[in-house]
């Protein structure tokens, strides 16, 4: 049990800081949820996307299979007009779920754009509003110390709280 909760405890930091996303409501009904990983998108590096359609009411990603067209446009800066940059249509999100990979040419502002339908009323298409990413320049091997300094914090902080239960418990 102890090297459970230790192993738990000096890995929670690591994976916090690893993927992270947004949700925007369509028509009152359904919730878009597109997360990345990494949550801060490199140029050159594969940004991968978990895009999901789930229903408000029920809470659950809906179990329809869905058809999802995206969008990428740049931005010179947030407000200006979009310049398209890709597209892909007809891509199915088996049960509303989709994952997919896109690689950013540009650093800057970039907005990803979501329509869809669902397989079973392809006529009614909805879409999410846009998502605002910031694409930042690609960095070089072992220029961010910040992964390292998450670990070494996880280990010290891991064993100081790990000492601290073990002796409320008596074990030490």
């Amino acid at each position: 049990m102890k090297k459970i909760l230790l192993a738990l405890m000096l890995a929670l930091p690591l994976v916090a800081g690893a993927h992270g996303g947004e949700q925007r409501v369509v028509d009152g009904t359904y919730i878009v949820s597109m997360s990345r990983a990494p949550f801060t998108p490199r140029m050159g590096v594969p940004t991968k996307l978990l895009i999901s359609i789930s229903d408000i009411a029920s809470g659950n990603v809906s179990d329809k299979d869905a058809i999802i067209n995206l969008r990428v446009a740049r931005l010179a800066s947030p407000g200006d007009e979009p310049q398209f940059i890709f597209e892909e249509k007809n891509i199915k999100a088996e049960r509303s779920t989709l994952g997919y990979s896109y690689t950013f040419r540009e650093v800057g502002f970039h907005e990803i754009y979501i329509d869809f339908a669902f397989v079973d009323s392809p006529t009614k298409v909805m879409s999410a509003s846009d998502y605002l990413l910031d694409v930042q320049p690609a960095q070089e091997a072992g220029g961010d110390k910040s992964f390292a300094l998450w670990g070494f914090g996880g280990l010290f902080l891991g064993a100081i709280f790990t000492k601290i239960v073990l002796a409320r418990k008596g074990e030490i």
